[in-house]
């Protein structure tokens, strides 16, 4: 912080410029919440005691939870790296397997969890949804592409048995 005089006896204070990376982790944090909305809203028909007709109007609006996440991070990653595409030291090569260095691990982390689960699901005599864990889209999940190619899906990220926003059937 600094100060600066205002009149006898007082002080204002006037904060310090943001550099990069600064106070940005209230905005961080926020992305958390965005993503446990994001849940809810997927997994609240399958909650024990929950019926689609006591959803909550926020539970509800869940979907928007990935819009308001994307925002957070491009507004963050804008942030971080303003300075560097300032004076010219921004590599688009540097900033992509920056990126997938912090994602790549933690998918590969989640990816084996999933296999250990459903392995421990067959042990225990309990079906796995193809949709889930399969095989076939084992090379695409380590690609980090999608299973069928760059084709778009109807359906999007709605699970089944939801409608689209606009009310609409899937």
């Amino acid at each position: 912080m600094v100060t600066s005089g205002r009149g006898p006896g007082r002080l204002s204070r006037t904060p310090a410029p943001m550099t990069d990376g600064q106070n940005i982790k209230p905005l961080t944090s926020l992305r958390f919440f965005a993503a446990l909305w994001v849940v809810l809203f997927h997994y609240w028909p399958n909650l024990a005691g929950a019926s689609a007709h006591a959803e909550p109007a926020a539970i509800a609006k869940g979907y928007l939870g990935v819009e308001l996440f994307f925002i957070l991070s491009g507004f963050i990653l804008s942030h971080v790296y303003r300075t560097s595409v300032e004076t010219g030291r921004f590599r688009y090569g540097s900033f992509l397997w920056a990126r997938l260095a912090r994602v790549y691990p933690l998918h590969l982390a989640t990816l084996a969890a999933m296999g250990l689960m459903a392995a421990a699901a067959g042990v225990a005599g309990i079906a796995v949804d193809p949709n889930i864990m399969s095989w076939s889209s084992l090379p695409a999940n380590l690609t980090l592409t999608r299973p069928g190619g760059f084709r778009r899906s109807p359906a999007g990220t709605i699970p089944p048995g939801r409608s689209r926003p606009n009310g609409s059937p899937i």
